[in-house]
């Protein structure tokens, strides 16, 4: 998995990114707190520079791949899917967790979760996945938001079947 760490000072704090993002989204973070603090930020798998593979696409892997990081005790802090990360991290770890900072953490089904999953595997199974992922995110964004353009590119550029994957 790739990281950047920078910084020195205690508890590291390990950024965790969402959904069809990467390690570059925390860059202003990391820069204004590096002086503090070890600062690390990964790129999940499948997303920025780590590659994908599709039995990786699970948020149970992610928080694995994100609990082998933590050699001490750490803040972790996740955005979006990366919420759901930290808390998956954290409950494999929780000796090498001093806190969870979560931002906008993401809930896409509601109700029974199987319900649910039936019923985003279906929208996409209807619009195909590169439709469904373009609408999700342009539904968030809203316009004039700098970089904008670019977020929903690289969204775009979810590989279908594994983005299918971890999305449900």
């Amino acid at each position: 998995m790739f990281l950047e760490r920078s910084g020195a000072g205690s508890p590291p704090l390990v950024f965790i990114h969402g959904f069809t993002c990467s390690h570059e989204d925390w860059e202003a973070q990391r820069r204004a707190l590096e002086a503090t603090h070890e600062v690390i930020a990964c790129d999940l798998p499948g997303h920025g520079r780590t590659p994908a593979r599709l039995e990786d696409a699970s948020i149970e892997h992610f928080g694995r791949e994100v609990a082998q990081l933590l050699s001490t005790p750490s803040i972790l802090i996740g955005h979006s899917m990366g919420c759901r990360v930290a808390l998956q991290a954290a409950a494999l770890r929780p000796d090498a967790v001093a806190g969870l900072v979560l931002v906008d953490g993401s809930r896409v089904g509601v109700g029974d979760p199987a319900q649910a999953q039936a019923a985003v595997r279906a929208q996409i199974e209807a619009k195909g996945f590169g439709a469904f992922n373009e609408a999700f995110f342009a539904g968030m964004v809203f316009r004039p938001l700098p970089g904008a353009d670019a977020l929903l590119a690289r969204a775009k550029r979810m590989p279908e079947d594994f983005g299918t994957a971890l999305f449900l």
